[in-house]
This record gives structure tokens, C-alpha cells and sequence, in this order.
């Protein structure tokens, strides 16, 4: 886990809420529908942010060179409290642009950002497939870029928890 005032209202260890939100279609989709047999990894990002866009980016790097079929990537767009329709056109233009293969929602009203208490943007969470909080990571510098592959990779037991330094202390239920 890293560390620090990375989500108010999450630690490590503990089992993230459910949520509910539409992606670019207009179709509703659960947190709980991506769990099973596989990691949800969830960004909090916007069209302004480029750490936010560089991570979108690093994360298709990751599914292209080792990540693939391992890992559900949501990325939940909280650009504003309200998008109107030519805001979501905008957003959507952009996500065409990055040319991912993530999960896209809309955030409207920003709920899940403050259920989950984001503090920064881009915030990205790493969960197991019970949906349990492994990793937190709060902004996307060159040491959350490190934070995310170490971590991501020490869960598919491609990287020793040793060699990886995650601090895996947290909530315990």
C-alpha cells in the first residue's frame, strides 16, 4: 500500500464499496460485475490532468507488454461535478484519442469520488478479485508509475512482495 492521505474513506485491507455507474453508452454497470476471477485496478481521472492521461497510457503499456486478460481496468472520468452533452463529447473525443482498451464511466455528481474520498486526480485503486483493497496511490508521478507496476505485478506473482516494498500493513477486518 502506499501511504499517506492517499483516499479518506479507503485503507488497505478493507473491502471497497460497491458502486454503480453508466460508461460512455449509457449502460449501468457494478463494481461487483468486474470482480470474480480476475483484479480491478480503478482510476480517478480527468481530461485535464495529463499524470492523468499518462497513466491511462502506462496502464495500456502494462496490458500490452504483460497485463493482459489478468486485470479489469475501470476508469471512472470525474472532470466535473455535471458534464453536459458537450463536455461528454469532448471527454469521449479524448478517450478515442488514447485508444485503450480500459472501461470508461461517467462519475456524474461526482459520487464515487466522494465515496470513495478522492483526494487527488488522477487516484487509481488496486483491488483482488474479492474486491479487498491491496494498493492506493494518490497523484501519478514517476514514483506512482513504480507503485503501480511493482504492485500490479507482485499480485500476479510476477514480482516478489520482497523486491516490490510495498507496505502491506493496513486495515485488518
Amino acid at each position: 500500500t502506499h501511504s499517506g492521505n492517499t483516499f479518506s474513506n479507503l485503507q488497505s485491507g478493507m473491502t471497497a464499496p460497491d458502486f454503480q455507474l453508466q460508461d460512455m453508452t449509457g449502460e449501468s454497470h457494478n463494481l461487483a460485475d468486474f470482480l470474480s476471477d480476475r483484479m480491478v485496478v480503478v482510476v480517478f481521472w480527468a481530461t485535464w490532468s495529463q499524470r492523468s492521461i499518462n497513466e491511462l497510457q502506462d496502464i495500456e503499456n502494462f496490458q500490452a507488454e504483460w497485463l493482459a486478460g489478468k486485470v479489469s481496468i475501470l476508469a471512472v472520468n470525474v472532470n466535473s461535478q455535471t458534464l453536459s452533452a458537450s463536455s461528454k463529447d469532448s471527454i469521449q473525443s479524448q478517450i478515442e484519442a488514447l485508444q485503450t482498451s480500459h472501461h470508461y464511466f461517467w462519475d456524474d455528481g461526482l459520487g464515487v469520488f466522494q465515496q470513495y474520498g478522492v483526494i487527488a486526480v488522477p487516484s487509481t485503486v488496486i483491488l483482488d478479485e474479492n474486491g479487498t483493497v491491496r494498493t492506493l496511490i494518490n497523484g501519478y508521478s514517476g514514483t506512482g508509475r513504480t507503485i503501480l507496476e511493482d504492485s500490479l505485478k507482485a499480485m500476479l506473482g510476477l514480482l516478489s512482495a520482497q523486491k516490490s516494498q510495498l507496505d502491506t500493513s493496513g486495515y485488518q477486518p
